[in-house]
């Protein structure tokens, strides 16, 4: 499924995020104890009703996130089509993987 411009925008930036921080460790110490700010430098919009947290994989170890259920679907199943636009990112939902690690944002989509 192809995803929107919007989701393509924030996977380009994250990359972008990502990609300083390996490469700059002072970088990435402040992605990792104040993630809000330096995502905003970076041009990654976060809602402030959001929490965010940045967690650093290693080899032996992935974090992997599980998103809360759409609204008005807690306990339940969901249907074929819910399930093509979780999978298509429609719920703003963004995983990727960026060469080994599994790396996963999750975005309010507008």
């Amino acid at each position: 499924m192809e995803q929107n411009p919007q989701a393509q925008e924030g996977m380009k930036e994250w990359a972008q995020v990502v990609s300083r921080a390996w490469s700059d460790d002072a970088y990435k110490q402040r992605l990792l104890a104040d993630p809000r700010a330096v995502l905003a430098e970076a041009g990654v919009t976060i809602p402030p009703n959001l929490q965010v947290q940045v967690h650093e994989s290693s080899p032996t170890q992935v974090h992997i996130v599980l998103p809360a259920p759409p609204p008005g679907h807690a306990g339940q199943a969901l249907t074929e089509a819910e399930l093509d636009q979780v999978a298509g990112g429609d719920w703003g939902i963004l995983v990727f993987t960026l060469w080994a690690p599994l790396v996963c944002i999750g975005l309010m989509s507008g």
